[in-house]
């Protein structure tokens, strides 16, 4: 079997014992050093989504961890929670990225970054409701749909190329107003709606309903707040335009400041079960 070797080992041949060209200045600023952390960061989520993907073959588990009982099949399914909201998030910071970069060093305008966004949301829901489709359930019969992450990636990104002409701070506050208080529309149920339940069904609640006769649409993956998680990745993308040291101090404090967020709201939630219990 092949396998990879160090040609560090190797004697050099005549072609490497000539000295290496340093790339000029103008070749480094037609092809900008991609960011490794989010290169890595990209790559673990998926080795985690891979494995959830595969729990959803071969285990007997729910999708919800809570009705599961073995600890190692709980951790499994628990930690793929990260997956969409990280997803999605950097989505919002490539989408960022791809305008600050732009070609030959000059960025590209706001317009070609709406357009880009609006061509890859569409495209990504048609691969959605064919490719997708077809892969999780080999029918092809299309009488049933499910909108899942790849769909709310994809309208999110529709979504996001109007959001993108706003000022930066409103892109943040919008982003953090859908993350942040999303759950205050948990009232509003989709059946008190009449025949808006569907639209609200693809906005906030997760539900089936009807497209056609017998063809029925099941959303996995309301609208809200995934929209908002995209809109804060754009914003956060301005971080990762900073000097190394800088844009490494701010996302330290940034995260230990939102690490320190979960516990206390884990913390209130916790207290509230206890007061119920108490009660």
């Amino acid at each position: 079997m092949t396998v990879a070797f160090d040609v560090s080992r190797q004697a050099p041949s005549p072609a490497a014992a000539q000295p290496r060209k340093v790339p000029s200045q103008s070749a480094l600023q037609r092809n900008p050093p991609r960011l490794e952390s989010v290169d890595i960061l990209r790559g673990l989520v998926m080795i985690v989504m891979a494995l959830d993907h595969t729990r959803d073959f071969f285990a007997n588990g729910g999708f919800n961890p809570r009705d599961v009982t073995d600890t190692a099949l709980f951790l499994t399914r628990w930690v793929t929670h990260f997956c969409a909201p990280t997803f999605i998030f950097l989505a919002g910071i490539s989408a960022f990225l791809y305008g600050a970069q732009g070609r030959n060093n000059q960025a590209r305008s706001t317009w070609d970054v709406s357009r880009f966004l609006v061509t890859r949301g569409l495209w990504l829901v048609l691969i959605e409701f064919t490719v997708v489709r077809l892969g999780w359930s080999f029918d092809i019969h299309f009488n049933y749909f499910v909108a899942q992450v790849i769909f709310a990636i994809g309208v999110s990104m529709v979504a996001l190329s109007t959001i993108v002409h706003l000022p930066r701070g409103a892109i943040a506050a919008i982003g953090l107003a859908m993350i942040a208080g999303h759950n205050a529309l948990d009232g509003i149920k989709a059946e008190q709606l009449g025949a808006a339940a569907p639209l609200w069904n693809l906005l906030h609640q997760p539900g089936l309903f009807d497209i056609a006769p017998g063809v029925k649409f099941f959303v996995l993956y309301p609208l809200i707040p995934w929209i908002g998680v995209m809109a804060a990745g754009y914003a956060f993308g301005t971080i990762l335009t900073l000097d190394p040291a800088r844009r490494n101090r701010t996302c330290l404090r940034l995260g230990l400041g939102a690490i320190a967020l979960f516990l206390v709201l884990m913390f209130i939630g916790l207290s509230n079960d206890l007061s119920r219990i108490g009660g």
